[in-house]
């Protein structure tokens, strides 16, 4: 799995495009595994990183009306983070 994610950074990023990643909040239990993976690889190539946990994790239902698929308000909060970070050139939002 490592050497995928490692992989997929090296063809994104192979024609100078910025390439960060964003974690995942919890709604799988066998996320937290993979969001550490990529935390390490980003943390290797100095990578930025967005994590949704603490953005969505405390909302409940508020944010995904199912635990998993984001409400209308989830979808607004989570893409406004996303969209702050994204024009903060990669400035990580922890």
């Amino acid at each position: 799995m490592e050497s995928a994610a490692n992989d997929a950074v090296r063809v994104a990023g192979r024609d100078g495009a910025e390439v960060g990643f964003i974690l995942s909040g919890s709604l799988l239990s066998g996320i937290g595994p993979l969001n550490d993976l990529l935390t390490d690889v980003a943390a290797r190539d100095h990578r930025p990183v967005l994590d949704l946990r603490p953005i969505v994790d405390d909302r409940g239902t508020e944010y995904r009306w199912d635990g998993v698929h984001y409400s209308d308000v989830g979808s607004r909060a989570v893409g406004a983070q996303i969209a702050a970070w994204i024009a903060g050139l990669g400035t990580p939002l922890r």
